[in-house]
């Protein structure tokens, strides 16, 4: 396909213009490059750089549009490179893009045969341990070395070394420049070719630092990783992003507490909301707007009353101002790449996208019976899976909402219940799904709530309470009634690999007998101080 690149074809195309002495700058980005600009340096395991001015310049890094200029970007392989490749897309403007795990992974294994091949001088740019070692067949002008405190290393020596370069070699030309410097090594190409663009500057990166390391932490380098791996990957080559815009929707009712982490949850996102919007429902007694975080809502409407669950709808069909919205419920803390996950998904299948899914085992009794199974915070999914309705936040097109409530008339006497179920019976209408975006079990950043917190702040929420449980059930009969129909009945062979997949191993009759004893044993543990 003309729009797609392929791995192996890239491999041997920049190797190719490594052998012709083709003079160009090859910049590698990934996880740990976004987390810095992100600023989410807090959760980088090692060799974090605190500092400002590195992530304004990692940000500039990006902006070059030069035909020299060739950046190597992850793959959409799996979820969370396929939100890392969005989030490059999104920043950088160059057509010129690769892939970043060129020369790793299935790569790898052709990467040493190839790079014994360069015979030539060159400079060398990396970590001190490769002082004085045979790297392949380069014949090393000079070694720039690298210390392992990056954070120290760019405070105190990195613009010394620059300088050292430029002064060493700044009058050179097709010259080759092998780095392999972490995150350090897309500044020293920036720097060196704004300086001078006419030689070839390669981050290398750990493919060679595996030369002067006896071992590899790193698991794309391993072999029994690598046999997993498909031959060749392929991605889209570079796409304008569509439409962005999210109009992010906030409800305040009992938890100020929980708003200000919310909101800073928020703000910290990888795709950024055009807008914040938050509305209170109901004026109680001690309940309000923390003021130091008042003045940064774009929009914030207060109801005298408390109008229920589904007023946060209503008030995004009237006042959100994108083409995609995402309501929030109040307990709710979303990892800071949540909406970026929901975005990339809604691009490759439409539909409303959630924290937390529900699959029905036994519609008419799926609280009171345990008739249910849940997919995403509640049990990690590699992939997007369809569900029968989701809770905790709702990611959608605005143009949606036009018919929710006239679709939905005789469920809103609930008021505190069934929003939820209202939505799936009013997008199935439409022909629209309802999915739980991946949620992979290490990658917490791409999940929609913090499990911690949200137990924390959902202890005493709408949904706990008993009176609310059978409500829910009540609604769900209503659904049904109004023609919701279940994924039990629509696709049997789907629910049936999904419940083996993330469902309980008990049968359901197992689960219903016991369910008359789980209370009054709860209530034991309680009075012994053994429930947790």
């Amino acid at each position: 396909m003309e729009n797609m690149l392929y791995s192996d074809k890239e491999f041997n195309r920049i190797f190719e213009k490594i052998y012709n002495k083709e003079n160009f700058s090859f910049l590698r980005y990934g996880d740990g490059e976004k987390r810095f600009l992100n600023e989410e340096h807090h959760i980088f395991e090692k060799n974090p750089i605190n500092d400002s001015n590195f992530r304004k310049e990692l940000f500039e890094s990006l902006k070059l549009e030069d035909e020299k200029i060739l950046y190597g970007i992850p793959s959409t392989l799996t979820p969370f490179t396929s939100v890392l490749n969005f989030y490059f897309n999104m920043h950088i403007k160059s057509k010129n893009i690769t892939f970043a795990e060129l020369f790793v992974n299935k790569n790898y294994q052709y990467f040493k045969k190839y790079f014994e091949k360069i015979e030539e001088d060159v400079v060398l740019i990396a970590n001190y341990r490769a002082k004085g070692k045979k790297i392949g067949n380069l014949n090393i002008l000079k070694h720039y070395e690298i210390s392992d405190d990056l954070d120290d290393f760019y405070k105190n020596e990195f613009d010394k070394m620059i300088e050292n370069i430029k002064n060493d070699f700044g009058n050179k030309e097709n010259l080759l420049f092998v780095i392999s410097a972490g995150p350090l090594a897309e500044l020293i190409i920036y720097r060196l070719f704004l300086s001078n663009p006419n030689n070839r500057y390669i981050d290398f990166g750990s493919a060679l630092s595996s030369a002067y390391y006896q071992k590899t932490g790193r698991t794309y380098l391993k072999r029994k990783v690598i046999k997993k791996l498909p031959k060749v990957v392929s991605m889209p080559c570079k796409q304008e992003c569509e439409n962005t815009d999210i109009s992010v929707v906030l409800n305040l009712y009992k938890r100020p507490h929980a708003l200000t982490n919310q909101l800073k949850a928020i703000q910290a996102q990888s795709l950024k909301p055009r807008e914040i919007i938050l509305y209170q429902d109901g004026v109680f007694e001690g309940i309000e707007i923390p003021k130091n975080i008042k003045n940064e809502f774009d929009l914030i409407e207060i109801s005298k009353e408390n109008k229920g669950v589904w007023a946060r709808f209503d008030f995004a069909k009237r006042k959100a101002n994108s083409k995609f919205v995402c309501v929030f419920d109040d307990d709710i803390i979303p990892g800071c790449d949540f909406l970026a996950n929901c975005f990339v998904q809604m691009q490759k299948k439409e539909g409303c996208y959630g924290a937390c899914g529900t699959i029905l085992n036994v519609p008419e009794d799926h609280h009171v019976h345990n008739g249910m199974f849940r997919i995403g915070c509640a049990t990690p999914n590699e992939e997007s899976v369809e569900v029968d309705y989701v809770g905790h936040s709702w990611f959608f097109k605005k143009e949606w909402l036009d018919d929710f409530f006239t679709d939905t008339i005789s469920l809103q006497k609930y008021k505190l219940a069934g929003e939820n179920m209202g939505w799936s019976l009013s997008l199935q209408k439409k022909g629209i799904k309802i999915f739980v975006p991946p949620h992979p079990k290490n990658e917490k950043a791409m999940w929609g709530t913090d499990r911690k917190l949200g137990q924390i702040y959902g202890k005493k929420g709408i949904s706990s309470l008993k009176s609310n449980v059978d409500r829910f059930d009540e609604v769900m009969r209503e659904v049904l009634k109004l023609g919701f129909k279940p994924m039990i009945e629509t696709d049997k062979v789907l629910h049936a690999k999904l419940r083996k997949k993330y469902g309980k191993t008990k049968p359901l009759w197992v689960k219903n007998f016991m369910y008359p004893f789980r209370q009054p044993r709860k209530a034991f543990k309680r009075m012994l101080g053994l429930n947790k």
